[in-house]
């Protein structure tokens, strides 16, 4: 069977609306950076939070699905995600302060902020691999397309198209939420959204820890 355009349709839509969903923790570290550094800085989290989704396509492709549900792997990557979430959140809480965005950057800031794409690529990333529920979609989306006899090359396919959708489309959103209007007129509140987006993040972890100890007792 080769690559029809009904099957990747399909395919396609249900991963698009995975990324429409405003719930998943990525959204809010994208949101926080495009209003307090600008869409182009976001870039850094954006690639980072597309690259953990690349590997969990590739294990998927490759047949290493190992997490499943009720496994262990699954409840440790689980509490790892909601403790990284929980770190973020009182991250943000403690270093919550007003800032002042600067949208054209002098030399020295551009050289202090090619240091820090390091870190902004770091917290996307271990925001995405640490989230079980990436592993859970893309295993069941490719499991799925391996019961349908999909060839390993059309499974390649719809893989490279998966990542190119999540960085593009979480660069769009980054775009959007990061434009100088937007982030000029967020300046002012640039403490408030540290602290908004550390509290909702400190939620999301704890409202999975809480689901978590009820499923172990």
């Amino acid at each position: 069977m080769g690559l029809s355009l009904q099957q990747f349709a399909m395919v396609a839509g249900a991963h698009f609306l995975a990324l429409l969903s405003p719930g998943r923790p990525d959204f809010f570290l994208i949101a926080r950076s495009a209003l307090l550094r600008g869409w182009r800085k976001t870039g850094a989290v954006c690639f980072g939070i597309a690259c953990a989704n690349g590997m969990f396509i590739a294990l998927a492709v490759g047949g290493f699905a190992a997490l499943h549900q009720h496994g262990i792997a699954f409840m440790l990557v689980q509490a790892a995600g909601c403790a990284y979430l929980l770190y973020l959140g009182v991250l943000f809480l403690w270093h919550a302060r007003a800032a002042t965005i600067v949208t054209q950057p002098s030399d020295a800031s551009t050289r202090a902020g090619t240091h820090a794409w390091h870190a902004r690529f770091a917290m996307g990333f271990g925001s995405a691999i640490l989230n079980p529920k990436n592993a859970l979609f893309y295993a069941s989306l490719f499991a799925l397309l391996a019961g349908r006899n999909a060839p390993f090359g059309v499974q390649v396919v719809y893989g490279v198209w998966m990542f190119a959708a999540v960085f593009g489309w979480d660069l769009l959103v980054a775009m959007g939420i990061g434009h100088p209007a937007v982030v000029t007129r967020f300046t002012r509140h640039s403490a408030a959204i540290e602290r908004l987006t550390g509290v909702v993040l400190l939620v999301i972890g704890v409202s999975v820890i809480t689901v978590l100890v009820r499923e172990w007792l």
